[in-house]
């Protein structure tokens, strides 16, 4: 929401500051509180899932999902996709799935990896044995 409620937000104030004040709408004002209420929250969010969660997983998956909802929402709301023909939409979809493929390609890798660390710590020097 913070991607929607910062586009709001500069499109009141540039509206505004070319002289057709928005402020005087109460809505003008709620828009921009939500926008500045969600940085820090987002922040925060951020910081908690890295706690509990790797870099290598929450990073992407962050990245993906805040990139989507970003499109998905600025789409719907302020029809970015409205003047989309048939080849436009279905590139938009080979991105979304290549954006996720790469996803869950650095996760595999970084499970496999992670595997191999566990096979050799639990190796002991008898196995080296012929």
């Amino acid at each position: 929401f913070t991607v929607l409620f910062g586009k709001s937000a500069s499109s009141i104030a540039l509206v505004s500051i070319g002289g057709d004040d928005q402020f005087s709408e109460p809505m003008a004002a709620v828009i921009v509180l939500l926008f500045v209420i969600s940085l820090p929250s987002q922040l925060v969010y951020v910081a908690q899932s890295l706690a509990v969660n790797k870099v290598l997983l929450h990073v992407p998956v962050f990245f993906t999902i805040y990139n989507v909802g970003s499109i998905i929402g600025g789409a719907l709301l302020y029809e970015d996709m409205k003047e989309f023909e048939s080849l436009n939409y279905a590139l938009f979809v080979v991105g979304v799935i290549i954006l996720f493929m790469g996803v869950l390609l650095v996760n595999y890798a970084e499970a496999v990896k992670e595997r191999m660390r566990e096979l050799r710590e639990a190796r002991t020097p008898a196995d080296n044995l012929p």
